[in-house]
């Protein structure tokens, strides 16, 4: 949001070292409109995602006048149908950029591109994603909140197995009408509603409590 507020401008540094802003300068107006379909604000978000997460974002450039011309248009790309290509000689860092659209890749030359990037990977040649060494940190807290929430659904207790007293007295019909019951009551909206079994029952714990699983400190990892 603090990216989209500021206000891009182009300023000229003056002989006493200040900067002037130039008002309507032409890549200014470029960026706050740059296409037909999409004004500054989406572009710049779109680009953010693509930072934040790879280390890497990209705008193509479409010039005017057949391509001879100035830059007309700026369009974001996914991070990911970007990849930097470079001669195996190594005569040069970079020589140009392969561009995949389903399925089929088109050359872009380096001057056809806008490249952000944060720090550089000297072997792969693209930025370095601060988020990406995060990733496992950032799936284990999905996958603590899903496990909250279907414990927290069950009513705190993970599974419990339910006996008759009375050898077969429940068949598979009573079996599963049982669970039934037993989810009805136990779970949901309906959690700690009675449950009056017909026949005499007998109600095992089979694990622990989130109390002894002690979950709060689980999702305390940094």
């Amino acid at each position: 949001d603090q990216i989209i507020e500021a206000q891009f401008t182009v300023s000229r540094k003056k002989r006493d070292k200040t900067y002037e802003p130039i008002a309507g300068h032409a890549l200014a107006e470029l960026i706050e409109n740059p296409n037909p379909y999409y004004d500054g604000d989406a572009l710049w978000a779109s680009t953010l995602v693509s930072y934040c997460t790879d280390g890497n974002a990209f705008w193509l450039k479409v010039p005017g006048m057949g391509g001879a011309g100035r830059t007309v248009q700026l369009w974001y790309v996914p991070h990911w149908q970007i990849q930097p290509r470079w001669p195996l000689d190594g005569s040069a860092f970079l020589s140009h950029f392969d561009y995949t659209v389903d399925g089929r890749i088109y050359r872009i030359e380096c001057k056809d591109l806008v490249w952000f990037h944060d720090k550089i990977d000297p072997i792969r040649r693209r930025g370095i994603s601060r988020l990406y060494p995060l990733l496992r940190e950032v799936a284990s807290d999905n996958e603590i909140s899903t496990y909250y929430q279907a414990i927290l659904k069950n009513v705190g207790v993970v599974s419990v197995m339910i006996t008759p007293k009375e050898a077969n007295a429940l068949g598979e019909p009573e079996v599963k009408e049982l669970k039934a019951q037993w989810d009805e009551d136990f779970t949901g909206d309906n959690r700690g509603r009675p449950l009056v079994p017909s026949i005499p029952m007998e109600v095992h714990k089979l694990a622990i409590t989130p109390n002894d699983m002690a979950l709060d400190k689980i999702a305390g990892i940094p």
